[in-house]
Formats: structure tokens, C-alpha cells, sequence
């Protein structure tokens, strides 16, 4: 995988992705329209040996952003020594209360996964890998959720039970609801279904990380980047 050290005190650009070997602390920052900002600390435990990398919306050298989802946060442990790797994807968001947000947040996690998959993990042998995947946000509410998703499959029902016109012009919608449906259920169920290029499926159990605030301004969560949990 193509990266750059980054160094101690260093700024770094969104998209690229970065490698070091000591410990290191790095903010990821979000500004909304609203003044408000949030921001997710990553504290990353890195040993004599290991090497860490991290990228923020990371897209691969050479990929074109049409059409891309990118998790805000991407970033890998690997410990050579002991053969074994650790990955995070997560992204920030200021709530999950909606089908909408679910469904980017799958397709985001789908992203990620495949980018590091096909950039990094593919070319380890022998290595134990570990995952971590989830979402960091303000509120999140499961019977909002519940709600959207009752709410779509309705629409779901009525456009199979109506006329033939009415179907035919619900059925561009349909796949689109029916996607929802499935994102929300995986938020629900707190395991995420990947399926791959080949058709290969893998769960993911998904983390939610809630951000705290002491002013209703800045809102921040931390993330331990470690091999420990």
C-alpha cells in the first residue's frame, strides 16, 4: 500500500493514506454549517516493531472519486513480529436516526473494506487479521430507526399491492427501498454484511462510538487504535 510517513506535529492531507512507527495522537475534525465542529481523537499504541497507517476519506492512488463512498476514518496496526494486523473503519456522523444515513453508512463501510482489502490486506501471508468497524456519532436512536424502516416497508407493500400502473411506476423506487430496508436492519441487528466483488460475504460487528460535548459546540469522542480490545 502506497503511503507517507508522517512525522510528529505533522498536517495531513485528506485522501492520502500515512505510515509511522511510534505513538501518536491525531484528530480527525468535521465542521458543520451550523458553527458547530466535531472531533474523534485517535490514540494509537504503536510497540518497537510495529508500523501504523491512517488516512482520513482515503481513496487509493490513481482511483477516481466519482461515485466513491469514503468512511472518514481508516487505520491499521501491524505488528511484522507477531504476524497479526488490526484495521478500523468508522465515520462520523451527527446522527443515525435516518434510512438515508444507514444506507451511506453501508456503503461507506463497503468501501473502505474493499480499499483495504484490495491495496493492503491482499498482500499479507499468513498474517491473523482483526477488524473493527463502526460509526461515531452525537444520537443515535434505535426506534427511529425502527420507524424509518416500518415506514419503507410499507411504500415496499403498497407498490406490490397496487395497480399495474401504480407498480410500474413505483418499481424504479423499489430496489432503492428495499436497500434501505437492509441498511437499517443491519444497523439494528449491529452486524454488518459485506459482500464482495466475488460474492464472498463477511460480518462485521458494528461499534457505535458516542461523541460528548460540555458546550453544544465541540463534540468529541476518543478511539483507542491498539491491539488490547
Amino acid at each position: 500500500m502506497k503511503a507517507k510517513k508522517l512525522e510528529q506535529g505533522m498536517s495531513y492531507e485528506k485522501s492520502k493514506m500515512y505510515w509511522f512507527d511510534c505513538p501518536m495522537d491525531i484528530a480527525v475534525e468535521e465542521k458543520h454549517g451550523n458553527g458547530t465542529l466535531d472531533r474523534t481523537i485517535l490514540y494509537y499504541t504503536v510497540r518497537d516493531g510495529d508500523r501504523a497507517y491512517f488516512s482520513e476519506e482515503y481513496l487509493p492512488e490513481g482511483m477516481s472519486k466519482d461515485g466513491v463512498k469514503k468512511p472518514d476514518i481508516t487505520a491499521v496496526l501491524e505488528s511484522s513480529a507477531e504476524k497479526r494486523v488490526k484495521w478500523y473503519i468508522y465515520d462520523m456522523k451527527d446522527t443515525v436516526i435516518r434510512a438515508e444515513t444507514a444506507l451511506k453508512l453501508c456503503n461507506q463501510w463497503h468501501s473502505g473494506i474493499g480499499h483495504i482489502e484490495s491495496q493492503y490486506l491482499s498482500g499479507l501471508d499468513g498474517y491473523v487479521i482483526e477488524s473493527s468497524l463502526g460509526v461515531i456519532s452525537r444520537f443515535w436512536s434505535r426506534e427511529m430507526l425502527q420507524k424509518e424502516k416500518d415506514e419503507y416497508e410499507e411504500k415496499i407493500d403498497q407498490a406490490g399491492s397496487g395497480n399495474l400502473l401504480t407498480a410500474r411506476k413505483s418499481r424504479p423506487k423499489l430496489a432503492e427501498y428495499k436497500q434501505r430496508v437492509k441498511a437499517v436492519q443491519y444497523i439494528l441487528d449491529g452486524i454488518f454484511v459485506d459482500v464482495n466483488e466475488m460474492g464472498g460475504m463477511t460480518s462485521y460487528d458494528i461499534h457505535h462510538i458516542s461523541m460528548v460535548t460540555a458546550d453544544k459546540t465541540i463534540y468529541t469522542a476518543e478511539m483507542n487504535i491498539n491491539f488490547n480490545g
